[in-house]
């Protein structure tokens, strides 16, 4: 064997092992993309779930619109810094606002995010728009903005599934509506 052909040999070697190894630190890098994913996926549903969260979201359903009423609960919205009364309306907006800006930033996956959420940081947004109107006159259009940019996300994911993600070629389970007739 030439001097040549080992040196062709080697160097083809070479770039085969090159190769290999690019194509396992690929499959690595998904490995780790999904594990974070993952892990960001768990930390934002444990947040939502947390009393905390809860309670402001229920602040946000049954008392946030009363309330909007009340000129002294307005000026707590637009007060530096945010007033204590309307403390449920930060709390809630900035959980939206990690969520978009993972969204945004590719570290979760958008279709994923809305599978999930979609419906509930819709309403969320309309039920605290008004409020949040009020905020933005004092500290601007960028407050929230990623909990809007995840609304927006939302509402075209909703238009695209009307009727829920759900795969159209597997069957749904039936239902028994026992209390159908109840009432």
């Amino acid at each position: 064997m030439s001097l040549e052909l080992l040196s062709t040999l080697a160097t083809v070697g070479t770039f085969v092992v090159i190769g290999a190894t690019a194509v396992v630190a690929v499959i690595q890098l998904r490995h780790v993309r999904a594990s974070n994913q993952i892990a960001a996926i768990l930390q934002i549903g444990m947040m939502i779930e947390e009393e905390t969260a809860q309670s402001a979201r229920r602040f946000i359903r049954d008392e946030l619109d009363s309330r909007l009423h009340d000129a002294e609960f307005r000026s707590t919205l637009a007060a530096m810094p945010i007033g204590t009364a309307a403390r449920p309306v930060v709390l809630l907006g900035n959980h939206y606002e990690r969520l978009g800006l993972f969204v945004k930033r590719g570290i979760i996956d958008e279709d994923l995010a809305c599978d999930l959420w979609s419906a509930q940081v819709s309403g969320d947004w309309d039920r605290m728009a008004p409020a949040l109107a009020i905020i933005r006159r004092t500290q601007g259009n960028s407050v929230f903005e990623n909990f809007e940019y995840m609304v927006e996300v939302s509402d075209e994911w909703l238009a695209r599934h009307p009727h829920g993600a759900y795969p159209a070629n597997r069957k749904r389970r039936p239902l028994p509506d026992t209390w159908l007739n109840e009432s």
